[in-house]
């Protein structure tokens, strides 16, 4: 391991090898950080997000937790504590945390998006008593768009949406827009076979 000088030097080059997809030499220097700045809070979060992408879920949240401590205000650690639980399928957890970082940045594209995705999961799974998640699915993707037109995933999940209840013109015209921005999207792809094949069968 090469030796920078200071926190900031090791966090710098931690988010290099994180970019170069080197995810445990990323947590040493992480690491080596917060040893030159217990209170590094950009530190705790970025390693914990590591942690969470290499499944080490423990780690993360102490990581996560710690970030919160050291920032109350910052949306960041919510989010990827959101994201770790929803990635381990406890999705009232999950939105504990992305409700709080949503109060915390309103304008927060990417968390709009991940809750429409514990939304749209708690759908699924409990569709005939579950209506107010739908509704609250269908509200989260609206914001997701309105922010960043260009938001491909929430086009297209927005298309499975309508796609469950049954209003295929809808499903259809928003997995259209998701190949309009991205015409190898796989799954936007796959849902639009889908799609035209039920509105086929339906006649």
């Amino acid at each position: 391991m090469d030796t920078p000088q200071t926190a900031d030097a090791y966090f710098e080059q931690a988010k290099l090898y994180y970019i170069a997809g080197d995810y445990f030499t990323a947590i040493e220097y992480y690491t080596q950080a917060i040893t030159l700045n217990p209170d590094y809070q950009q530190a705790y979060n970025n390693r914990g997000d590591i942690y969470r992408l290499i499944g080490d879920y423990d780690s993360a949240f102490a990581d996560f937790e710690q970030a919160i401590r050291l920032n109350p205000q910052d949306p960041y650690p919510h989010y990827n504590s959101s994201n770790a639980y929803y990635k381990m399928g406890d999705d009232d957890n999950a939105l504990t945390h992305i409700h709080q970082a949503i109060v915390l940045d309103e304008l927060y594209e990417n968390a709009y998006f991940l809750r429409g995705c514990i939304y749209m999961r708690r759908y699924k799974a409990n569709f005939k008593e579950a209506m107010n998640d739908f509704d609250h699915a269908i509200t989260d993707l609206n914001k997701t768009i309105f922010l960043n037109p260009a938001h491909v995933d929430a086009y297209n999940n927005r298309a499975m949406c309508y796609l469950n209840i049954e209003q295929f013109d809808l499903a259809l015209q928003d997995v259209e827009m998701a190949l309009q921005l991205n015409p190898h999207h796989e799954n936007a792809q796959k849902n639009r076979v889908i799609i035209l094949d039920l509105m086929n069968k339906k006649g």
